[in-house]
């Protein structure tokens, strides 16, 4: 599991005074499309919300933040979704992909629910810990000024 790889504990990239550009993490939606930094770049905000499908309540805020976007994207704002469980130290897990796809359709989210690799899953989980966050559910703010956590 993910969270057992303690040997990256004490790297710089896990460090709460070097956290790197969340932006820059290689990643794809869940219907595989490539998502970069020139994704991110479109907005003055990008508001980044970390959940997993198995979380009830991360999927009843959904609905919320498509609200928000719908409210927000001509301001400047954006959303965008990291599904944290559809890939695992096995590779990519079907049944959560899958999910994910489901959980996009019924909720009507019009933002694209993310894929991080293995590696960025890990990085986004020490994200959480260093933001002092519980549980899956969190919601990072990202500005083209200072891309940084």
């Amino acid at each position: 599991m993910l969270s057992e790889k303690t040997d990256l504990e004490n790297t710089e990239a896990f460090n709460k005074e070097s956290v790197k550009d969340l932006r820059k993490l290689p990643t794809k939606d869940i219907n595989g499309k490539d998502f970069t930094s020139k994704d991110f770049e479109k907005y003055d905000l990008t508001m980044v919300n970390v959940f997993a499908t198995w979380c009830t309540a991360c999927v009843k805020e959904i609905p919320d933040l498509v609200e928000v976007q719908n409210e927000m994207k001509s301001k400047g704002v954006n959303i965008v979704g990291v599904v944290t469980d559809p890939v695992d130290d096995n590779g990519e897990n079907k049944e959560a992909i899958e999910k994910s796809k489901l959980i996009h359709e019924k909720t009507k989210a019009s933002y694209p629910f993310l894929m991080p690799d293995g590696m960025a899953t890990l990085f986004l989980t020490k994200i959480i810990r260093c933001c002092e966050c519980c549980g899956v559910m969190a919601t990072i703010a990202l500005d083209n000024e200072h891309p940084r956590i």
